[in-house]
């Protein structure tokens, strides 16, 4: 089962995040996906292994993209105090749930 497709926009979106999002000397745009993991459910393990092809087929460096399986609340504290933008995907099937930026 492969995972969503829009994956595979990921190299575009760093492009383009890239391009128009001047930063100052030494600083780069990075993508971390980060999300929920739990290793006793076999689609959360598959859906991982796939965004890791994924990250391999695009030939994305650790500097471009980190994915974090289960981040502690600290880890995700320090995410948020230092991101300059936020996706945030709510779990769940309903046909109300869409991603906030």
């Amino acid at each position: 089962m492969r995972i969503k497709p829009n994956f595979f926009y990921l190299g575009s979106f760093l492009d383009l995040l890239k391009t128009t999002y001047k930063l100052p000397e030494g600083k780069n745009v990075r993508l971390i996906l980060a999300g929920g993991y739990d290793p006793r459910l076999a689609e959360n393990i598959e859906h991982f292994e796939e965004l890791t092809e994924i990250v391999d087929e695009l030939r994305l460096s650790p500097g471009d993209i980190k994915l974090l399986k289960s981040p502690s609340d600290e880890e995700k504290v320090k995410l948020l105090k230092t991101s300059q933008a936020l996706i945030y995907t709510p779990s769940g099937n309903s046909k109300y749930t869409f991603p906030r930026l």
